[in-house]
């Protein structure tokens, strides 16, 4: 899967649109190229839809996310669901910030998103939104130490079952994949769990690893025809 899916990558070299966070946008850039594929930055509201219509798919980061950023972000998710373009949306942050709450649940409303992704804390602070709570004692972009998912053996855990059980629950009512980062990643459908294994634990020490995965992630999307719902998940373990 993997191995035809980076060749389609290649042979298309689809642009992606990122509006990304401001922290680590070259890298992103570099990254997506890197690959095989094109990328795309913009910070203007007023062309949005004509590079939307362009892009193969895009990549929204809220890791920085103003007013004037907020604004590009709604109108590039309308713009994508209208041209039926793949959409990722890396919830940096989430959790820390009512603010940032107020973003996402805005964001996620119209179910536009094809890949939803974070750490485990950002994924609780996700379930905290669908539940009209706030996810409280966060670590900034960090997940924090009791939501760890650090080994397949921790998939045993009744916490963390349950954890899973609702990230299933939050994969149907968005019509989404859900993307766990950590020292191992986790692919999740409404009906799937994939584990990924491919980490490593210097990838913590270097500002902009997860932000680079959703660049990916949305490069492999608009790279392969997604007929339905279930390739996006196969697409996202490929990346």
């Amino acid at each position: 899967m993997l191995k035809e899916s980076l060749c389609n990558l290649r042979k298309v070299k689809p642009l992606v649109l990122s509006i990304t966070n401001a922290v680590t946008i070259n890298d992103c850039a570099n990254a997506i190229i890197s690959i095989g594929a094109s990328a795309v930055m913009t910070s203007e509201v007023l062309e949005i839809k004509d590079l939307v219509k362009i892009s193969s798919s895009v990549n929204i980061n809220i890791g920085t996310v103003n007013k004037k950023s907020f604004k590009l972000m709604k109108e590039a998710v309308s713009c994508a669901k209208k041209n039926k373009k793949p959409l990722v949306l890396d919830l940096v942050g989430l959790g820390a910030s009512k603010y940032r709450a107020k973003v996402v649940k805005k964001l996620i409303k119209d179910n536009a998103f094809s890949v939803l992704k974070g750490n485990a804390s950002e994924i609780k602070a996700l379930i905290c939104i669908k539940q009209k709570n706030f996810l409280k004692n966060s670590s900034g972009v960090d997940a924090r130490n009791e939501d760890k998912i650090e080994k397949i053996s921790d998939l045993e855990k009744s916490e963390v079952q349950g954890f899973l059980f609702s990230v299933k629950n939050i994969a149907k009512k968005f019509e989404c994949t859900i993307v766990i980062t950590g020292a191992i990643d986790l692919i999740i459908s409404e009906n799937s769990i994939y584990v990924v294994e491919n980490g490593h634990s210097m990838m913590s020490k270097v500002c902009g690893t997860g932000c680079i995965l959703s660049g990916i992630i949305a490069a492999f999307l608009g790279a392969n025809t997604l007929k339905d719902k279930k390739n996006i998940e196969e697409l996202s373990l490929a990346a």
